[in-house]
């Protein structure tokens, strides 16, 4: 391996860039930043709060964007309620348990359906958010959207109750699959996992307000008791619809469609830096270094770059990036995707999440108790989804991981032994009751600053430009078919055997803690194109040997731009 190729995680100096100053490039600047990705991406500055007030246009643009998670984070919320309101089992004899011997697995349906539009959702976003753009892909995704939850509000049988859901979920899983994908393009790389936390935040911030939406609904008379919080989340979707009209487009987009200026000039309006600044230069360098490689590595894949591509053309270029998903180049880092995101539902989130009630009746709580437990839970996930914010750029996502792993592991296990020993005597056993949901309530706490915000943002940086639509999409459908399984056979589980769930939970969450030793790189502080270069594969040596002559090939046609060494 030559001299210039060498492996970003090879032995350099890591301190950050403090006051980088802001003059115009020169070549000079130019070759140390693309020649040395950790110098280039630690030249913004150190991550923390000061770095968020010095990017205002990001951080706004990354809350915008986040509010995707909102949507999904107010029907979790809003279900988990609403599965217990006694109009609403009224209403839909199905899931009543006194009028249904199957109440159990219908229940789980009405919840788990919205999972498996969502997978549905998130794989066909891959196509538009390439095609159309990652914004106005988030537009198509909130029409869905409130296409379900006005069918879900208006429903007047299970079937088309059902039905609303699986729209809604659709709409649901193109936000969920595009909203990291966006951050994490947009974002600089000292703050981006801080950025892409935020959509787990706003996530929960959806759970708190649906479920508070719902427990002061439920005392209204009649099916508004219930279909008022349905009504109600059609609000958020119409803000986010305003929202998104505001935004850039994506640099790294702008690159894959060949619209270079248009790069550089959102560039400079998301770092708030002029277009002259030697970071933005070499970032721009680096968008185009990037997208010429991956032409040069797997042939043009820029197909919307002119508009004379027929639709059997059109298919057969989308055919050909869907296949490089599975080839030699890519298949480690999509594998990484779609394991993260099937481990983020089978450490047991969403047990918790759509059914907490349920299980703080396994733990011998009455219908108030239960409810206002659930509603502390979620209040607890929010405090836990602020933590990452400030850490997460500095601790980073890997040991986050493992610490945040392991707590969980802990926590079913100590669960599954006081529900196996106390469930047929809660009266006798009012210690372990509170035992077990103070271990519940650490579990939100852990996975909020572990698994929740990292399983949906890891996989976007670690994904190359040519496959990250595509990478993104499955990781997401993973994610969701995963919640769609989970979902199912949690509330069966549950009442074949109260303690299960946990235990079922504490076997997967070891199975996750050693997937995560072996598999799961670091990605802090790197951009997105120097961690192409974390894979050291047996395609590494060819790609780096490429991206060195690209480089030195754009640093040669830059002088055209006005610049000169000094």
């Amino acid at each position: 391996m030559s001299k210039d190729t060498k492996h970003p995680s090879d032995s350099i100096d890591t301190s950050p860039v403090d006051d980088f100053p802001e003059r115009n490039t020169t070549l000079g600047d130019l070759e140390h930043m693309l020649r040395d990705q950790q110098y280039f991406s630690q030249s913004y500055g150190r991550p923390g709060i000061k770095s968020f007030v010095k990017s205002p246009v990001v951080v706004l643009c990354s809350w915008a964007a986040a509010v995707c998670g909102f949507l999904y984070g107010y029907d979790q919320g809003l279900i988990n309620v609403t599965l217990i309101i006694d109009d609403f089992l009224n209403s839909f004899p199905e899931v009543n348990p006194e009028q249904s011997p199957r109440a159990a697995f219908y229940k789980g349906l009405v919840a788990a359906i919205f999972e498996l539009g969502a997978v549905v959702g998130a794989l066909q976003s891959a196509i538009f958010c390439d095609r159309i753009s990652r914004r106005y892909t988030i537009i198509v995704a909130v029409f869905w959207y409130l296409v379900g939850s006005a069918l879900q509000a208006g429903a007047v049988n299970y079937t088309m109750l059902v039905f609303g859901r699986l729209i809604g979920g659709v709409g649901v899983g193109r936000a969920s699959m595009i909203a990291p994908l966006y951050i994490s393009e947009i974002a600089p790389p000292h703050i981006r996992g801080a950025l892409y936390t935020l959509q787990q935040w706003m996530l929960i911030l959806g759970i708190v307000s649906a479920y508070y939406t719902t427990y002061g609904a439920r005392h209204i008379s009649g099916h508004w008791s219930w279909r008022t919080a349905f009504v109600a989340q059609m609000l958020p979707g119409t803000v986010l619809l305003g929202i998104v009209l505001v935004l850039p487009f994506s640099p790294r987009w702008l690159g894959i469609k060949g619209r270079d200026q248009e790069c550089l000039e959102t560039l400079s309006k998301l770092r708030c830096l002029p277009e002259s600044d030697a970071r933005i230069q070499a970032e721009w360098i680096n968008i185009r270094c990037d997208i010429l490689l991956q032409q040069r590595l797997n042939g043009r894949w820029r197909e919307h770059s002119t508009g004379g591509s027929s639709f059997w053309q059109q298919c057969k270029v989308e055919g050909r990036k869907w296949g490089n998903c599975v080839s030699s180049r890519y298949i480690k880092r999509i594998y990484i995707g779609i394991v993260l995101n099937a481990f983020q539902q089978w450490v047991g989130v969403n047990g918790f999440t759509y059914y907490s009630t349920t299980l703080f009746a396994q733990l011998g709580y009455d219908y108030e108790q239960r409810l206002t437990l659930s509603g502390l839970l979620s209040i607890v996930q929010l405090i836990g989804s602020t933590v990452p914010v400030f850490i997460i750029d500095r601790i980073g996502r890997r040991p986050l991981l493992l610490f945040g792993t392991f707590m969980l592991m802990s926590c079913h296990i100590i669960n599954s032994v006081i529900v196996g020993i106390s469930y047929t005597d809660w009266p006798g056993h009012q210690a372990s009751a509170k035992a077990g949901t103070a271990f519940m309530f650490l579990f939100m706490f852990f996975f909020e600053t572990s698994w929740g915000p990292i399983a949906w943002g890891l996989p976007s940086e670690i994904l190359p430009s040519i496959v990250r639509a595509e990478g993104m999409a499955l990781s997401t459908a993973s994610n969701w078919l995963s919640n769609f399984v989970v979902g199912l056979i949690v509330p069966s589980l549950v009442a074949a055997a109260p303690y299960g769930s946990f235990a079922l939970f504490s076997c997967t969450s070891l199975c996750a803690l050693i997937w995560v030793f072996f598999f799961v790189p670091e990605t802090k502080g790197t951009s997105l194109e120097g961690l192409s270069l974390l894979f050291k594969d047996n395609v590494y040596e060819e790609e780096a040997a490429q991206r060195n002559e690209l480089i030195s090939e754009l640093i040669r046609t830059h002088a055209p731009l006005g610049q000169s060494e000094k």
